[in-house]
């Protein structure tokens, strides 16, 4: 079956999955390497009434951000996304993937850092996002953890192992809990389309 994107807005595709150990620890100390003090900067969240828009709103997001391009990130990790989005669209959408290609970024929160609950995609907002990855790049933090919060149950929490990767389709709702201790830093990545 052919792609359409308005599948991602299915409500009832409310899928996710965790992949134990998707990177192993050289990969992460090459992706962190690439987090360089010129590059970082404050989170921004978009404007839904202009998506060109992006402005710092600590209401929302306290966290740093580290933009990548795919083509800077280990051949081995880069190649193993491709690899897993395309047999996770096929799965989650039932559907042969399209073309896409990975935007992807370093968050870091600090102390007191969060992101309130969020979506990635929406059909009102379309920005092409068609799968969303989380993946755990330290463990030695308190506090920070990733919640869905799916309209049809109670909020859920998932803990993310050091390397584990979280995929999810981009129109669920989550965010991420107030660290209390360390820093939390995670690869985001999303399968994007247009």
């Amino acid at each position: 079956m052919r792609f359409d994107q308005n599948i991602v807005f299915n409500s009832n595709i409310r899928k996710r999955t965790m992949l134990d150990q998707f990177v192993t620890e050289d990969q992460i100390n090459q992706i962190l390497l690439l987090e360089t003090q010129d590059r970082i900067e404050p989170t921004p969240v978009r404007s839904y009434m202009d998506r060109q828009h992006r402005y710092v709103d600590q209401d929302i997001v306290i966290s740093n951000t580290c933009l990548l391009e795919e083509n800077e990130l280990p051949n081995s990790v880069i190649t193993k996304l491709y690899n897993t989005f395309e047999m996770t669209i096929e799965d989650f959408y039932n559907v042969d993937p399209p073309e896409f290609f990975i935007e992807c970024k370093i968050l870091t929160y600090h102390p007191g850092g969060f992101f309130k609950s969020h979506v990635d995609n929406s059909d009102t907002h379309n920005n092409g996002r068609i799968l969303s990855t989380s993946i755990s790049l330290n463990d030695n933090f308190i506090g920070g953890d990733f919640k869905f919060e799916p309209m049809t149950e109670n909020e859920t929490k998932v803990p993310l192992d050091l390397g584990s990767c979280l995929l999810f389709n981009p129109c669920i709702r989550h965010g991420v809990d107030r660290v209390t201790k360390g820093q939390r830093k995670t690869f985001i990545a999303w399968a994007r389309i247009g």
